[in-house]
């Protein structure tokens, strides 16, 4: 096993319109599939590819866009940069009845700098690593550089660079999803307070588990739904060997997105707490045939 650190990776233009519902720069779905692509990219076939996971360190995020000042509500609204479409449909394409100006396309954009530890299940080649850097791109944004790159068979060895671990916070979406939700990023930033314990005579009773803040999150897409049934169908992106020619015409189904929470946690904070992973990876999975999802979860204890 092999665990690489790719540092201060930086994405221009990546997108930040999650879901149709919400705008975010925590690609948690982007990133780990950016890692699922590297895989097919550097290792033999024959890879078990599910086993290829992903730890996230945010660095920083530059939301594209403007915030006037709104005198009525006394605070900035944020309007993202706006891109006009690409091509003329037909006549209700057209922005405000002119027949030269295309039509606004609802976008959010942002630039990106991101830390990625890549868990790889075996040897690879670095210079096919080398190579798909260069020319890859991470939620419709390129990659315009990074740090020098970090290859190790512990992640003990790894040097991290000092961040904000991103960490699933699916518990707090129980119950009623949506409301949880809409709830959870209105909610106002407070640290946890540690209750007295109701009996400090012991040492046993008297300790205090830190726990998470509910604070720093942050909507993301975190799987997809299948609204159709998976057939072959003609216009499609096609599955591409890794010489760049047409491989195969994969199944097909249209989908939706499905929204989670995630967390911007510090390293330090990460590491005080009790029964985490040392490093949080995320994984690919499939939850039905229909649903695909990423997941939270620690790579095989024996590579620890």
């Amino acid at each position: 096993m092999s665990y690489v650190l790719i540092p201060r990776l930086r994405i221009n233009h990546a997108n930040a319109f999650v879901g149709r519902y919400a705008i975010s720069p925590a690609q948690v779905m982007a990133i780990t599939l950016f890692a699922h692509n590297l895989a097919r990219h550097v290792l033999p076939t024959g890879f078990d590819y599910s086993a290829v996971g992903v730890a996230i360190i945010h660095h920083d995020a530059q939301m594209l866009g403007e915030a006037p000042y709104a005198m009525n509500k006394k605070s900035a609204a944020f309007h993202p940069q706006q891109r006009r479409g690409a091509a003329l449909i037909d006549n209700n394409d057209y922005a405000q009845g002119s027949k030269s100006a295309l039509s606004l396309q609802p976008v959010a954009t942002c630039h990106l700098t991101v830390s990625l530890v890549v868990h790889l299940p075996g040897a690879f080649s670095e210079l096919k690593l080398a190579r798909f850097l260069q020319r890859a791109r991470i939620a419709g944004g390129l990659v315009i550089g990074h740090g020098e790159l970090q290859i190790e068979a512990e992640w003990q060895s790894l040097k991290l660079p000092q961040g904000y671990w991103i960490i699933d916070r699916s518990d707090l979406l129980e119950g009623n999803p949506l409301d949880a939700l809409i709830a959870a990023l209105g909610r106002q930033a407070r640290e946890p307070v540690a209750e007295e314990p109701a009996d400090a005579e012991t040492e046993e009773t008297a300790k205090i588990e830190p726990a998470l803040p509910t604070s720093w999150l942050a909507p993301a897409v975190l799987a997809y739904a299948a609204a159709t049934d998976f057939a072959c169908r003609t216009g499609v992106r096609m599955a591409l060997g890794l010489d760049g020619a047409p491989d195969e015409i994969p199944l097909h189904a249209w989908g939706e997105a499905m929204l989670g929470l995630v967390q911007y946690v510090s390293q330090r904070h990460w590491a005080s707490l009790p029964d985490v992973a040392p490093l949080p990876f995320w994984y690919p999975t499939w939850l039905r045939d229909d649903v695909f999802a990423v997941r939270m979860s620690a790579p095989p204890i024996a590579s620890f």
